[in-house]
């Protein structure tokens, strides 16, 4: 029961964030090159996916709270123990991507991060667990760099002629 009320409190502190942020995104800069997509769009299309992701959890979560105090299921049952090497690993892949965006740019770091991140979560079809980061990547960047013509991060020296190439 406890992990349930902590989910809930999660889920809605993740929702206020979203609620506040979204209202943070309406005072970004406005530029009139960009009309329909302007700097504001993205973020507050994320903070939409999250904030709804958040009203679900929070839903599902009072649903569950509420059918097991109406079963006289106060107790916890059994769970999974909580895997702190895991958590820091994710903690780690994620500061090393930030960094690696600064040196070696937005497509190296990304397949590489990627491709940790479905190893670390235990991800078992090995096939896709290559294809996928490359092809993710290519996806994101022809969205970004042809699509809506905003920059990626280029990395420095010998990785920005390599990103130059491609963007």
């Amino acid at each position: 029961m406890k992990k349930l009320f902590a989910d809930t409190a999660f889920a809605v502190i993740l929702f206020v964030g979203s609620v506040y942020l979204w209202s943070v995104a309406d005072g970004f800069q406005r530029f009139p090159r960009y009309k329909g997509i302007d700097m504001d769009f993205w973020p507050k299309i994320l903070l939409v996916v999250v904030a709804l992701l958040a009203l679900a959890q929070i839903a599902q979560n009072v649903l569950n709270i509420r059918s097991r105090l109406a079963a006289g299921k106060v107790r916890e049952e059994g769970g999974e123990a909580f895997n702190w090497a895991k958590l820091g690993a994710s903690a780690a892949l994620v500061v090393a991507y930030f960094i690696g965006l600064q040196t070696v740019g937005f497509m190296i770091a990304t397949v590489v991060f990627l491709f940790f991140a479905t190893r670390l979560i235990g991800y078992s079809n090995r096939v896709l667990g290559l294809v996928y980061p490359f092809a993710f990547t290519a996806l994101v960047t022809l969205a970004f760099v042809k699509l809506l013509e905003l920059p990626l991060p280029r990395g420095m020296g010998p990785f920005e002629t390599l990103s130059r190439m491609f963007y």
